[in-house]
Order: structure tokens, then C-alpha cells, then sequence
């Protein structure tokens, strides 16, 4: 793609190009029409001035040529021409150098309007002509001025190269106030890109000042803006998930070495073996589950992750969910709300199968031992709802924007199984690879995920990663 200041100066070049042609052309023509109708009241005076000398005695048509003298606005190198007719056709007088050249005689009516003709001569002289028929007493007589165009035609020459000169003199002063005013103009983009480049990873705090560029370029500043605030908060995201990633690393690494430096030491005792190997296996299938489920936010968050678009029943869905994941002493804890549905859901099976059984793992997991959680489907005309609802007695509302930062945990109690604090992370991920929208919301003690599926989803061909489809507490 070719520089924006070359399109600009060369689209406004050719811009005024055309309209400096456009002028000269007109210009030109319109001096040409002056010119014409200035050079013919020249030729009809002369030729009216020359009518005058025929004159009707004794019954016959005379000219006297003895009063014909040069008129004294004619240049001297410009030649004229008479031929005078009677009205029977013969000629009463013509010059001498038109003889066996005469012009063409064009039809007109007696004391009618001057007719004007171009021709050319035996000599190939270029005339400009005027004809004018009248009475000579009571005979009709035709008289026929010939004036040669030889000096305006070298004057409209002049003319129209002095204008087309003039035009291009305008055209080559243009192009040099067009290249430094486009110029000075890009200024401001060269000024943007310089102050752009100046920006790295360490540096994404930095904003540029809308108010000192032109208002052309600040909804390009306005996106650039919100460009670098979007990529600080992600880069933040990025730095704490790899610090949680590495902390949740070590202490697995370090119970590991713990339960290797004791199976050593005490080989000959049995069941300290035993003990220590069960350890490393627990371990080892907790860190397996903490990579798998990393692996499925990366795939989601980088949108490599292929959907498969079905039409599901929502309520049915929900149901398989708690029929799969709980104990019948379990599903006392759980209840379905549903009001009405009245059309499926079309979204992708593992997705959706997968953010539910994360979002009622997380309420099975969190709430106290006697509450109950509530699962509400609903819908509208433009989106279906499903909202997890269970007691969160410890929850305040500073800690809404943490429940899906990767590894945040309210508190752990000793004893309580060890959560890896990545569902509601997974959730809204793969939410929004699908779609949808999740959020959380704290009112009266309870904390309430809304997860809202829009009535129809975009469909992507492939299929869903069914691994993504286990509950991570």
C-alpha cells in the first residue's frame, strides 16, 4: 500500500490538474467565442460600409469603387474581399484576388439578418465571411465581405498557450504547496507513531493526550488509549497468573521432595514406603488436574477451542449435571427452580455441561454444611438465564471482582479439601468462548452466578473438547 502522503499529494495534484484543465479549456473557448463575435461586427460594418456604395441610377445597379479605401482598424497585413452580385447573378464587382474562387452564395431573404460563413480560398487563405442581400432601388443585390482570419487565428494561438502556460505555471506552484502542507499535516501522525513506539511492556502506563492532537486523529488516540489499558490489565493478568502458577507449584514440589527424602531414609520401614508413595501419588494427580485445567483456560482464553452447536434442553442439561456429579443425600442440598422454559438452547453441549458443573461445584464446595443452593433457569425474549445461587455468609462485596481471578480462595479451613480455586475461572472463559455472560452478584448473604446464553450463538464447525466438561472446585 503506497504512502498516505503520496495519495494526498498525488490525489490533490490530479484534483487540481483537472480543474485548472477544466478552466483553461473554458477560459480558452469562452475568448474564442469573445473574439469571434468582436472580429464578425468587424466584418459586417465593413460589409455594410461597402453596401453603401451601391447605388440604383438610370434603372441600373452601380458600385462605385472609386470611394473602396482601407478601413483604419484593419491591420495591414489582413486581406479583404468583396463580391457584389445583381440581382440576375452576375457579378457587379469582385476582387481580383478571389477570381475563379468565388465563395459560396448562402439562400437568404432581402434586408434579412447577416449571414456569417468561414471558407477558404483558391489560395488557401482562411476567410471569415459575411453576406447581406438589400435594395438598390427596387433591385435585390447581394454582397458577399471576405475578411482573412490569419491574425486573429495567431492571436487565439496566443491566447490559448498563454493560458494553458499559465495553468501549468499554477499547477507546478500548487504541487510544491501541496507536498509541504501535506507534509506539515502528517506531522501530528508522525508525532503519534514516534510517541507509540516509545511504549513497552514496561511502559503500558502510559496514555496519550488527546488534546494535543488534531480532532481528526483523537478517536484513533480515544482506541489507542483504551488499546493500552486493555494490554496492562491483561499483561497484570498475565504476571499474577504466572506468580500463582509458580506459588501453587512449589508446595507440591516441596511435599514431593519431603515424601521422596523420607521413602529413602527409612526404606526398611514398610508402610512409611507406603505412605510416602500414596502422598507422592496424590500429589502427582493434583498437579495433573492443575496443568489440565490450565491447559483448558488457555485454550479457551486464545479461542483454540472448536464449538459444536447443538440444540439442547436446558433444564434437561441441568438435571444430568446433578444426577451425574451428586449422591441422592447430596441432591437434598441442590434445587431447580425453573420458570417455564418454553425453547432449547442452542450453544455447545461440553461447553455449557462444563461451565454448570463447575458453577454448582463451586456452590457445593463453598456454602455451609446445612444451606442449600438453588439452581433458577428462566428466560426472556432474548436470552436464557441460569443462576447458581447459595449462602456466602464470609463473601463481601470487595471480593466480586477477585471470584474469577485464577487461584483466589476466600480462605482454606485446615482439613477442608484443597481447592484449586480455577472453576469459576474456567467458567467464564469458556462463557466467553460460547457467547454468553457471566457475572456474579452478592445480596443478603447470598452469592448469586447469572450466567445469560443469548438466544442464538454463532455456529463453528468441529467439536468440543469434551475434557473440559469435568468440574473443577
Amino acid at each position: 500500500m503506497t504512502s498516505i502522503s503520496r495519495q494526498l499529494t498525488v490525489g490533490l495534484l490530479i484534483g487540481m490538474a483537472l480543474i485548472l484543465g477544466t478552466v483553461a479549456a473554458v477560459g480558452s473557448l469562452l475568448v474564442r467565442h469573445a473574439g469571434q463575435e468582436y472580429f464578425d461586427d468587424i466584418v459586417e460594418d465593413q460589409a455594410r460600409a461597402h453596401a453603401g456604395l451601391v447605388q440604383f441610377e438610370d434603372g441600373a445597379v452601380l458600385f462605385d469603387t472609386s470611394s473602396v479605401t482601407r478601413p483604419r482598424f484593419r491591420p495591414d497585413d489582413d486581406r479583404e474581399f468583396l463580391l457584389v452580385l445583381r440581382p440576375d447573378g452576375s457579378v457587379l464587382h469582385r476582387s481580383e484576388t478571389i477570381a475563379g474562387g468565388d465563395p459560396p452564395i448562402l439562400p437568404q431573404g432581402i434586408d434579412g439578418p447577416p449571414r456569417f460563413f468561414d471558407a477558404t480560398l483558391a489560395d488557401g487563405a482562411h476567410v471569415r465571411g459575411v453576406q447581406l442581400k438589400f435594395l438598390a432601388g427596387n433591385e435585390a443585390v447581394t454582397l458577399v465581405f471576405l475578411r482573412e482570419t490569419a491574425e486573429l487565428r495567431r492571436l487565439f494561438r496566443v491566447l490559448t498557450a498563454l493560458g494553458w502556460s499559465g495553468a501549468l505555471l499554477a499547477l507546478l506552484l500548487a504541487a510544491v504547496l501541496v507536498r509541504v502542507v501535506v507534509r506539515r499535516s502528517l506531522v501530528p501522525l508522525s508525532r503519534l507513531a514516534d510517541a507509540a513506539s516509545e511504549i513497552d511492556e514496561s511502559r503500558l502506563d502510559r496514555r496519550f493526550e488527546r488534546a494535543t492532537f488534531p480532532r481528526e486523529l483523537r478517536p484513533i488516540v480515544r482506541c489507542l488509549n483504551s488499546l493500552l489499558e486493555r494490554l496492562e490489565a491483561a499483561f497484570g493478568r498475565e504476571r499474577r497468573f504466572i506468580d500463582n502458577v509458580a506459588h501453587e507449584l512449589m508446595t507440591p514440589i516441596a511435599e514431593l521432595r519431603s515424601s521422596v527424602t523420607l521413602a529413602r531414609r527409612w526404606q526398611d520401614d514398610p508402610e512409611l514406603v507406603t505412605r510416602s508413595l500414596t502422598d507422592i501419588d496424590e500429589v502427582a494427580c493434583h498437579q495433573e488436574r492443575l496443568i489440565r485445567v490450565l491447559l483448558s483456560i488457555t485454550r479457551a482464553d486464545s479461542r483454540r477451542h472448536t464449538l459444536d452447536v447443538e440444540t439442547l434442553d436446558l433444564e434437561q442439561l441441568v438435571e444430568d449435571v446433578l444426577s451425574s456429579r451428586l449422591s441422592s443425600e447430596e441432591v437434598t442440598r441442590l434445587r431447580i427452580d425453573s420458570e417455564g422454559l418454553t425453547r432449547p438452547v442452542h450453544t455447545d453441549r461440553a461447553a455449557l455441561t462444563s461451565i454448570v458443573t463447575n458453577l454448582i461445584a463451586n456452590a457445593e464446595a463453598h456454602m455451609p454444611a446445612d444451606a442449600q443452593a438453588v439452581v433458577r433457569l428462566r428466560q426472556d425474549t432474548e436470552a436464557s438465564i441460569v443462576t447458581v445461587s447459595n449462602p456466602a455468609p464470609d463473601l463481601r462485596p470487595e471480593d466480586l471482582p477477585s471470584l474469577f481471578e485464577p487461584f483466589w480462595r476466600k480462605s482454606q479451613t485446615p482439613g477442608e479439601p484443597q481447592h484449586l480455586g480455577l472453576g469459576l475461572c474456567l467458567a467464564r472463559s469458556l462463557a466467553e468462548l460460547v457467547g454468553a455472560r457471566l457475572e456474579a452478584r452478592l445480596e443478603g448473604g447470598h452469592i448469586a452466578m447469572i450466567l445469560t446464553l443469548p438466544r442464538e450463538l454463532p455456529r463453528r464447525d468441529g467439536r468440543a473438547d469434551s475434557a473440559r466438561t469435568s468440574a473443577i472446585p
